[in-house]
């Protein structure tokens, strides 16, 4: 019984381990500056995962940058201002699209690159 326990304990976590150092499949998507709802992935659908978001400022004016699912209204995640510098800004999302496909907004003078699992 004892060598049992061990095998099954020492089963759990090496399967932990591994489930923690394997990397996620992902795709991603670039999303020009000024553009208006941009799908996201080939056709893009219900079930699609936004993992998160690189949005690459191109001048301090920076303009607004939202996200959408589906017919759902649309979220700002951006909101239009002036910037510091023109370091990257990395937003963390992690959902799951509910209604169709994850859709992006981008102002003038930015792009995304829009990462995560997506049809």
């Amino acid at each position: 019984m004892k060598i049992l326990i061990h095998v099954l304990l020492y089963t759990f976590v090496s399967c932990q381990a591994f489930a923690v150092l394997e990397m996620p499949r992902t795709d991603y998507e670039l999303i020009a500056a000024s553009s208006s709802a941009a799908v996201l992935g080939p056709v893009g659908g219900q079930g699609d995962i936004l993992e998160y978001l690189i949005i690459v400022p191109e001048t301090t004016g920076a303009g607004t940058v939202s996200i959408k699912d589906g017919t759902d209204a649309a979220m700002n995640v951006l909101v239009a201002g002036t910037l510091t510098n023109l370091t990257p800004i990395v937003i963390h999302i992690g959902a799951r699209s509910r209604v169709g496909p994850w859709q992006v907004t981008t102002g003038a003078n930015e792009h995304v690159i829009a990462v995560g699992r997506f049809k």
